[in-house]
């Protein structure tokens, strides 16, 4: 019986853990490290990489503390869109989110350091600017959404940033494919978050937020986000052919 309570537990706290990193989203920025980082290097070389992993692995705590300070500032907006979430269900306390993402953050920008002088530039900045977009997303109108996106894309240019002497001599026509990549990605992710503006408007509308289905209205936030999803197909034309 004591045995199957600590297995109880220990799932608990995983599930719990995973629910607070939004361990979807952190894996899917591991694998955006590896995408930028197959750039400059080859093969099976890719995943023997002991800085390929480690900056992975950077990324990862990165955006697992950015998603639990974001939502330890919207707890009150989640209360009404997503009570089901850890913070706002009372799972976890805010002063203990709060030190988790702490914690994270160091952890994350600690480890990019080990890689080169670029990457930890890059892993430092971003740590800011997630900082400051968990605390005034809600209030800087449609800056939040270009800054959400920025930060998605920006992870293949980290990961690219690994061996940065490979990347100086890179072929103008493999640089290209990286600009393609970097530039779908922000165009993509900029129209999913003003969908996710769209679905949140009642929370944000209890807090008085600024964004853009609020200002806007609905009808013209679905027509940004449509041409949102255009404008990769046009990037592709425009930086391959």
């Amino acid at each position: 019986m004591q045995l199957n309570k600590i297995f109880g537990d220990t799932m608990g706290f995983l599930g719990l853990l995973c629910a607070l990193l939004r361990f979807r989203n952190c894996f899917i920025g591991f694998i955006g490290v590896l995408v930028g980082a197959s750039f400059t290097y080859s093969g099976v070389g890719l995943f023997l990489s002991a800085e390929v992993l480690i900056a992975g692995l950077a990324v990862f705590l990165i955006i697992g503390a950015g998603n639990i300070l974001n939502d330890y500032f919207d707890i009150e907006i989640d209360k009404i869109n997503k009570p089901h979430k850890p913070l706002p269900s009372c799972r976890i306390s805010k002063s203990d989110a709060l030190m988790l993402s702490i914690i994270l953050f160091l952890f994350g920008v600690g480890l990019s350091k080990l890689i080169n002088i670029y990457v930890l530039y890059l892993a430092a900045l971003n740590t800011i600017i997630l900082i400051l977009y968990a605390a005034y997303s809600k209030r800087m109108f449609f800056t939040s959404n270009l800054v959400v996106s920025y930060l998605v894309a920006s992870i293949f240019v980290y990961g690219a940033l690994i061996n940065v002497d490979d990347l100086l001599f890179m072929p103008s026509s493999t640089l290209n494919v990286l600009y393609v990549l970097v530039l779908c990605s922000f165009f993509m992710t900029l129209a999913r978050e003003v969908v996710k503006d769209i679905e949140d408007v009642k929370g944000d509308e209890y807090k008085y937020s600024q964004t853009l289905p609020i200002r806007l209205g609905v009808s013209a936030s679905r027509k940004l986000a449509c041409w949102g999803m255009l404008l990769p197909r046009f990037c592709f034309r425009v930086c391959l052919f």
